[in-house]
């Protein structure tokens, strides 16, 4: 997918400006979501995630 990176810069930028949390636990996901969460849309686009924390 040629458009990919522009995807995934849109939907963080739009995660962002939305103060969404990028990790919810799988079980929530499974009663509440309604849509992949975005590290999951991210992967599947490609795009490399550091699950590490930040020091």
């Amino acid at each position: 997918m040629q458009d990919a990176p522009a995807l995934a810069n849109a939907l963080q930028k739009l995660a962002n400006e939305n103060k969404s949390f990028p990790k919810s636990h799988p079980l929530f996901i499974f009663f509440y979501y309604t849509h992949p969460p975005l590290i999951e849309r991210l992967r599947h686009l490609g795009v490399k995630i550091d699950d590490a924390p930040k020091r």
